[in-house]
């Protein structure tokens, strides 16, 4: 029963939650070849819930350095069109690189926008669960 599952981790102090909020990185992303021949800066922002042991040891979490270095290198040499694809090789990646992370949630955020109007960024948010 997925509910019961859900509930359990949420109330067991072996799972956590945990945000890496801000990495910034520069991919060619965008629609039209002009914006994907020129790096976009791109924000990625996840906010995951994993199993952790009882030590105090790296070994037994997930580390969070090592998905940061794993996330910048992913998008930084992938070339995508949509912010949407770009947030689905994200979840999907650090679901099937991290075990112990049973659910990610993923914002991806375009800082430079090519429309006439002033934005500070345009953003897509997904939901990846195991």
């Amino acid at each position: 029963m997925p509910g019961a599952l859900i509930v359990q981790q949420i109330l067991d102090p072996r799972y956590f939650r945990a945000r890496v909020e801000g990495l910034v990185v520069e991919a060619h992303c965008g629609v039209t070849d002009e914006e994907r021949a020129q790096l976009q800066s791109l924000r990625v922002d996840l906010d995951y819930s994993y199993g952790a042991g009882e030590g105090d040891d790296l070994s037994g979490t997930v580390d969070y350095g090592a998905i940061i270095e794993d996330i910048a290198g992913l998008v930084e040499r992938e070339e995508f069109r949509l912010l949407e694809t770009g947030a689905r090789m994200v979840g999907e990646h650090v679901l099937d690189r991290f075990q112990a992370v049973w659910k990610v949630n993923v914002t991806v955020t375009k800082l430079r926008v090519p429309v006439a109007r002033a934005v500070s960024g345009v953003s897509v948010e997904a939901t990846f669960r195991r």
